[in-house]
């Protein structure tokens, strides 16, 4: 354990003072040039060995930070638990790392709110919800669990899971959604690329309904399906794949015995209100490779105007089967604010 503090030998560099030392560490500040005009303090570990660590480890469940708590602009509100905040500028006192266990690394005016949370850099990013993250950029948001935004500006993950790689202005409102834009018409998300995966699993010959649920796989709502808002069109590309184990079996093992491939394009309109949801046209079908086998699988793709406004695809599997069924939806979303 370091000593009471004494008098020490000094150190540091650049041209600074002496410092005064504790056993194992040694404090100095640097004047002489590039620091003329603003002076650093260091502390410097001492230990006799030639690679030391040194570490700044507060107690119990108190937080790691850059200022002192004072609940202004200045020093910020009262961070989390266990959290830590390196963040030296704000403006605004809730700009902190207050979630338990949460991280605000740098940047300026960063907000991590979540538990766990982080918010690596940037200017103005918020991360509020439990597990998510915004590494840098401005004034981004990652507001839903586990939702990320890496860069860029304007961004938003709002659904579960979601992630913004960067660009300018995109939404990612759906489970499990990618998005990118690189400005908007007039809002978030009505100018960008959509990515969603849906799946499901059917054993019978009943039609189930893919979902993109990040968690189950079986949560019914807006967000785990390809909901649309109001005022918008997507031109869609469905990708899907069945990958069967032995038909009449009723095995939920033997996966890969048998498979098909089928590629649907079109676009889904919703104008004001979800009963205004309508496919535009009829999509277009091409079945690229299916084993003969699962030829009377089948599946649909249509607009649900009851409950969500999206875009619904079913699919239809063989008696006594196990299939499971993955979609890769890629969109191009265009909408009206």
């Amino acid at each position: 354990m370091p000593g009471p503090l004494g008098t020490g030998s000094g150190g540091g560099s650049g041209g600074g003072s002496g410092g005064t030392s504790v056993t194992q560490v040694t404090f100095a500040e640097a004047t002489a040039a590039p620091n003329t005009t603003v002076y650093v303090d260091s502390i410097t570990a001492a230990g006799a060995t030639t690679n030391v660590d040194l570490a700044l480890s507060p107690k119990g469940a108190g937080a790691l930070t850059a200022a002192v708590a004072d609940g202004t602009y200045a020093g910020g509100n009262k961070r989390g638990l266990y959290a830590v905040d390196w963040q030296t500028y704000r403006g605004s006192q809730v700009s902190v790392a207050s979630g338990n266990y949460a991280v605000v690394a740098g940047g300026q005016s960063g907000q991590a709110s979540g538990v766990s949370s982080v918010v690596s850099g940037g200017e103005g990013n918020i991360a509020s919800a439990i597990l998510s993250t915004v590494t840098g950029g401005s004034y981004n948001s990652a507001t839903t669990r586990g939702a990320t935004v890496s860069g860029g500006q304007t961004n938003q993950a709002t659904g579960f899971c979601s992630t913004i790689p960067g660009g300018y202005f995109a939404l990612a409102a759906q489970a499990g959604k990618f998005a990118y834009a690189s400005g908007p018409f007039a809002s978030s998300g009505d100018a960008q690329f959509g990515l969603l995966v849906q799946r499901a699993k059917t054993t019978t010959d009943s039609a189930v309904i893919l979902l993109n649920d990040a968690t189950t796989g079986s949560i019914y709502d807006a967000t785990s399906l390809m909901s649309l808002r109001n005022f918008q069109v997507v031109r869609f590309t469905i990708d899907l794949a069945a990958n069967s184990s032995p038909v009449g079996a009723a095995q939920d093992y033997n996966y890969g015995t048998l498979g098909g491939m089928w590629t649907i394009t079109g676009a889904v309109r919703r104008a004001n209100g979800i009963a205004t949801t309508a496919i535009v046209g009829t999509p277009t079908v091409v079945a690229a490779s299916v084993d003969s086998a699962l030829a009377a699988v089948s599946f649909t793709v249509l607009a649900e105007t009851a409950a969500y406004g999206s875009l619904q695809i079913t699919a239809t599997g063989l008696a006594s089967t196990f299939i499971r069924w993955v979609a890769t939806i890629t969109m191009t979303e265009v909408g009206y604010s």
